[in-house]
């Protein structure tokens, strides 16, 4: 195809330029969609969008033994929509308790074809899920495990130790859930390249709180042989919130939120918690640390 000159044509608000026809009809595109891609020195690159890339749904099939979770977690989180899982001799009950223990885990994972070895799974999730709302609705949901596992420190309380240990379940719901999405977007050719790097950022914050989280439920399950009053739970709670808030909404003030948290160290130190709670709760702060690191 010969190089061609194109001019350059202002319409409203938006620029346009003619594709070359011969190249066009080539790609069966007069219906279709293309890909660009900004490079560095003035290129534009510019792909044809093939059917396969845009439409679905997108299947996995998998044979599972002893590691039937693991896979299908992964294919989870690859944004498969379909997961063909067939068990091999002697394994059919592992798979089935794999499969139940998936659905407590995944959400708008469903079973929709079943026998003894093989079972059909479908994702009904969205594509349009908000990435923020759903690491606003993680971090609530973390915020209240720390809640807890304060009164179960200060109680000994094993029964709130337990609760806390229920919603880190939750919380890790919604973590491979926001996962699920932040790779299919970033797989998306149509994603903008700075919106894929925004992307891998919430990804990593999607990350801190899940292990945040972890950590709330370890220290929970200190009580009752480690009793202690944790009189920093509030600003401690009110830390993370701003944190996330930082990050997310990029407000100018990351140098104003982290002063609260070199506070926080110093108050700590100054508190002389057993070490098992000083380390948790310092583990807590390096996190939010880190996050704040990528405004």
């Amino acid at each position: 195809m010969s190089l061609e000159v194109k001019r350059v044509v202002r319409i409203g608000g938006s620029f346009y330029v003619a594709l070359p026809k011969a190249w066009v009809l080539e790609n069966k595109l007069e219906s279709g969609y293309v890909v660009v891609e900004p490079e560095s020195g003035g290129v534009l690159r510019l792909r044809a969008l093939r059917g396969g890339e845009a439409q679905g749904p997108r299947t996995a099939h998998l044979v599972c033994g002893d590691n039937a979770l693991r896979k299908i977690l992964s294919a989870y989180l690859k944004g498969y929509e379909v997961l063909e899982v067939e068990a091999r001799p002697g394994c059919a009950e592992e798979l089935h308790r794999a499969v139940a223990k998936a659905q407590s885990l995944l959400v708008g994972l469903e079973v929709v074809e079943e026998t003894p070895d093989r079972v059909v799974l479908q994702c009904f999730t969205r594509s349009d899920y908000s990435v923020e709302s759903l690491l606003y609705r993680m971090n609530s949901v973390s915020v209240s495990m720390l809640e807890k596992a304060a009164a179960a420190l200060e109680a000994g309380d094993e029964a709130l130790a337990r609760e806390v240990r229920s919603l880190d379940d939750r919380v890790d719901r919604l973590y491979f859930l926001a996962v699920r999405v932040i790779r299919s977007r970033v797989a998306d050719p149509l994603t903008p390249p700075e919106e894929r790097v925004r992307l891998v950022d919430l990804r990593l914050v999607a990350r801190n709180i899940e292990d945040i989280s972890d950590t709330y439920e370890s220290l929970a399950m200190l009580a009752p042989a480690n009793r202690f009053t944790l009189t920093l739970q509030g600003e401690l709670a009110e830390l993370q919130k701003a944190v996330l808030r930082e990050v997310l909404e990029r407000r100018g003030r990351a140098d104003e939120v982290r002063s609260p948290l070199e506070e926080l160290r110093a108050r700590l130190a100054e508190l002389r918690p057993p070490v098992a709670i000083e380390e948790k709760i310092r583990r807590v702060l390096d996190i939010l640390g880190d996050t704040l690191d990528l405004v």
